[in-house]
């Protein structure tokens, strides 16, 4: 088929991107969003004094290792003591600490292999009793093998009475953990330290569960920008108290001049102790074309210690409102395979509605992978265009670095607000880093998921918040992930009625169940609860797709990674690299352009933000990833798709009809969800996904020659890993030398390629390569 052309997006009444206008650097003149400089009203004080540090000495016994195996270790000049073996460990250390002389522990720690710590801490109140007070901080700390890390935990929510500190605990989590403490360190921290701005990049800040990205505005420490007006500027911002901080007290207000001149003195109308942010909209358009010096301070605060005061004041942003912004919307549907689209080829019986009618309006991409089986790795790649080879970002514990240029960014700059509304736990910012270019996101609490119809209802309620600013939305659904458990009216769309899975005239299930289905002895009626979850996330696309802002927006709606029901013997899971895993749904619809087509080229999703910026007439220069338009052209190539499974247990490529998986190691395979023992260390296999889509037949010892070809290709691909946007990669040579000596290849080639050993990868190719 001919090429067919892309209609332009007109980006008519965008936020005028900040810059620069000739003044001087300490006090950039911006236009759209504010780059607020601090202007103290005096000395400032520090924002951290460091007090008293402990380092550990193998005389020293003050500290105790629990654990298989506790030594102490020597690296140079330092000492540290180190614990391994087991699933846990513990290292307790004690002494004598007065706790008002500090809020916030660090320890120096160096990892051999991943491992999670907490810090539980025990001592004694005012009062003193036998039984010691024990508290613990918040955080958690996840370090990378091969790292050394100074880790800082939070200690404001020790109790009150607490006068002395006397022991320590820190705990460790992980599949085989392996780590040291080298030293403790106790500090003070200023309140604006624990939150962005000054010497912090800005951030988000959450208020009961709503995060916006903003800083922290201090008492005595007034914040100020210079602006030239637009024409119809409106000054937008957000304000609210910060959580985990003082409030402030009723006397203090928030006070906006121009040029010295109070625009407005405010509070929020519950006052201070309502946990919840107050949206500000102040009309400009009697400034119009007008050069201002917009500053934004606390009056009414203490004079003592007014630095103590202090609120979140989100990033203000100057707006030239708009009749008809446009929109841009990414959908990602976790654990959505691509056959459960109802028009996709070879659909299962599904009921789609909604996708369906995107389909029909726009081109669906039948053959398009994922680069990843899990859900943190396939999104950074959605929001970089890099594949997880690249990012470094190989699992759900690795936090994406601030060093990553994101799709947000992108339009971010453009002028769009940018919003976000995740649906899983662990899809919050503080964990996975995926807010970075984010005005404003939401996640569910650490206690439950959020459903399709809470995710969808909040992000309308947004919407309405910005009728008339260009928006860019990502949101991503979880109902398809285990556990399966839709609504009964979207169950009976694929499961009879009346009929019983768990009746004991049925033979016993041929494969495991989940967890929460016990009793059940119909597969069948798992497979109608997937379906289900599919069914009821597309009733609460296609109400959001109703939204009248949707009838001329750009619309993409894919998956970060599929799910396996049964193929290989894996069942309701996604472990390894197989198609039932990688195979996800891509849908991209936008004003102009093709309806009703069809693209079975064969693809990966990663390039879908480069293809978004295009889509909305944005520069795209310096973004990675393939323009997926490209695929309409009758010739355009195909190549090979690679695909990095969690933590390189297995990687994969695929090219043509012929998909190769490299198992290096299995530890991530269930065996509760495994009913196969072709799952196996260091193999090699080889399908015709053409001839054989389910991969059940093994052709790499039929096909040599092609094991051969497509396993050089996958193994010049992992060693072409250069860059990573992974955010713990702290290393120093003495510790790098150490995990070198201790064997775990910290400062060997293995450690340059996130997990991978290149040298068993070798040699499992090598009876191929010989032949």
């Amino acid at each position: 088929m001919a090429a067919l052309p892309l209609s332009s997006v007109r980006l008519a009444g965008l936020i005028l991107a900040a810059g620069l206008m000739g003044c001087s650097p300490e006090r950039p003149m911006t236009r759209g969003r504010l780059a607020l400089q601090p202007v103290p009203d005096g000395e400032v004080a520090p924002l951290e004094t460091r007090g008293e540090r402990i380092l550990f000495s193998p005389e020293e016994t003050s500290w105790q290792g629990r654990a298989p195996i506790t030594e102490p270790i020597q690296i140079g000049e330092e000492s540290g003591l180190r614990v391994q073996g087991g699933e846990s460990q513990e290292i307790v250390v004690n002494g004598k600490f007065d706790a008002s002389l500090f809020n916030v522990v660090w320890l120096e720690v160096l990892a051999m292999e991943d491992v999670s710590l907490r810090l539980a801490v025990e001592g004694k109140g005012a009062n003193e009793t036998n039984e010691p007070s024990r508290s613990g901080s918040l955080d958690v700390h996840f370090i990378l093998a091969g790292t050394r890390q100074r880790i800082a935990f939070d200690l404001r929510s020790l109790p009150a009475g607490l006068v002395e500190l006397q022991t320590l605990r820190i705990l460790g989590r992980g599949l085989n953990p392996d780590w040291a403490l080298l030293a403790v360190e106790f500090a003070q921290r200023a309140p604006r330290a624990w939150l962005p701005g000054g010497s912090n990049p800005l951030d988000l800040v959450a208020i009961d569960g709503d995060s916006r990205r903003g800083q922290a505005l201090t008492g005595g420490i007034p914040l100020s920008a210079r602006v030239r007006v637009p024409a119809g500027g409106q000054l937008r911002f957000s304000y609210g108290p910060a959580e985990r901080h003082a409030r402030p007290t009723q006397e203090t207000h928030l006070l906006v001049s121009a040029d010295g001149t109070q625009l407005m003195r405010v509070q929020p109308e519950g006052g201070w102790g309502a946990a919840a942010w107050s949206s500000v909209v102040l009309d400009l358009a009697g400034h119009a074309q007008e050069e201002l010096t917009l500053r934004f301070e606390l009056t009414g605060a203490s004079q003592n210690s007014p630095a103590d005061e202090l609120i979140v004041l989100s990033e203000p942003v100057l707006v030239e409102p708009a009749e008809a912004p446009p929109t841009v919307l990414l959908v990602t549907s976790d654990t959505h395979r691509a056959d459960h689209v109802a028009s996709a080829p070879g659909a299962a019986s599904v009921h789609t509605p909604a996708l369906d009618a995107l389909a029909r309006q726009g081109v669906l991409f039948s053959d398009c992978f994922a680069t990843s089986n899990i859900t943190l790795p396939s999104h950074a790649a959605l929001l970089t265009g890099l594949h997880p080879r690249d990012t470094g970002i190989t699992n759900n514990r690795t936090r994406l670095g601030e060093q990553a240029d994101t799709l947000a960014e992108r339009f971010q700059e453009a002028g769009y607000a940018t919003l976000a509304v995740t649906s899983a736990k662990h899809m919050n910012h503080p964990w996975s880093g995926l807010g970075q270019g984010f005005d404003r996101m939401a996640w569910p609490s650490a206690e439950r998921d959020r459903s399709a119809p809470e995710s969808v209802a909040l992000l309308r309620r947004w919407m309405a918040e910005h009728e008339d600013r260009p928006l860019f939305i990502w949101l991503h659904l979880y109902d398809a992930h285990r556990p399966y458990d839709p609504p009964d009216t979207h169950t009976l769309l694929h499961y009879p009625a009346g009929q019983d899975p768990r009746s004991d005239t049925l033979p016993s299930p041929s494969g495991p169940l989940p967890p929460h289905l016990t009793g059940v002895r119909d597969l069948d009626f798992v497979r109608a609860l997937y379906r289900g979850e599919v069914s009821h996330l597309d009733a609460e696309l296609g109400a959001l797709l109703k939204h009248e802002r949707m009838a001329d927006a750009i619309v993409a709606v894919t998956g970060d990674h599929g799910e396996s029901l049964g193929e290989q013997g894996i069942w309701w899971d996604h472990v390894s690299v197989y198609p039932s895993v990688l195979h996800v749904p891509l849908i991209l619809r936008w004003p102009g352009g093709p309806a009703g087509l069809k693209i079975e080229v064969p693809m990966q999703h990663a390039g879908l933000g480069r293809s978004l910026l295009e889509l909305a007439g944005l520069p795209v220069r310096g973004f990675p990833g393939a323009n997926l338009l490209r695929f309409m052209e009758e010739d355009a190539p195909t190549r090979p798709r690679f695909a990095w499974g969690e933590d390189a247990h297995a990687l994969s490529v695929t090219h043509d009809s012929w998909h190769l998986v490299m198992h290096l190691h299995v530890e991530c395979v269930k065996p509760e969800l495994t009913t196969t023992d072709l799952l196996r260390d260091h193999a090699l296999e080889l399908f015709n996904i053409q001839e054989d889509p389910s991969c059940t037949n093994d052709l790499s010892q039929a096909e040599p020659a092609r094991t051969a070809e497509l396993g050089k290709r996958l193994l010049s691909w992992i060693e072409g890993a250069q860059r990573t946007l992974a955010e713990v990669q702290h290393q120093d040579a003495a510790g790098l030398e150490l995990l070198a000596a201790l064997g775990y290849g910290g400062a060997g080639e293995g450690g340059g390629h996130h997990g991978v050993d290149l040298e068993q990868a070798r040699a499992l190719l090598a009876p191929f390569l010989e032949r």
